[in-house]
This record gives structure tokens, sequence and C-alpha cells, in this order.
């Protein structure tokens, strides 16, 4: 399946990354490869997220507080949000 990110949720994922490589080089490292390695579960086993609300599915990072929000299509996933676990719903309008 192909993986395709809502223009918005590449600026969550931007901003996040932006967000931790300011506090340590190192934690920007690590965070891309964390939502790297839920991308890459995503499209191995597309369903291994929790149903959520909006018909999207959630999959949390292990290390950090955010959750990559998706939504499967027919010939494709979309990556809906990179959403820190306290802010609810802010990206409903995307779907």
């Amino acid at each position: 399946m192909i993986i395709r990110f809502h223009s918005d949720a590449r600026l969550d994922f931007l901003e996040v990354s932006d967000f931790y490589r300011h506090k340590s080089n190192r934690l920007g490292v690590e965070i891309i490869r964390e939502v790297e390695r839920i991308l890459l579960l995503i499209k191995d086993y597309p369903e291994i997220g929790s149903s959520w609300s909006h018909e999207t599915r959630r999959l949390p990072l292990r290390r950090f507080p955010f959750n990559v929000i998706y939504r499967l299509n027919d010939d494709s996933i979309l990556i809906v949000a990179i959403a820190h676990r306290r802010r609810k719903d802010y990206w409903s309008w995307r779907v």
C-alpha cells in the first residue's frame, strides 16, 4: 500500500521533529526514526492501529507523547496527523 501524508500532517511532522531537534539533535533524530518505524508498521500491517474517531486509526509512538493518526483507503493509507496525545481531534477536519 502507498502511504500519503495530508499536507498538514506533513507540517505536524516537521514541527515535532524541529521541536525535538532544538532540544537536542539526538532527540530530533530519534523521533524521526520512531515515526519512520511506525510508518513501516502501518504499511505492512494497515489495521495494526486501534480504531479511533472519524473512521481513523491511531498508533502511538513508544517514547514520545504522539500518535500517528491515519485512515485506510482502498488503495492507500492517508496519514492525517502526528498528534500530541493531549490534543484531541484538532485534526478531524482533515478527514
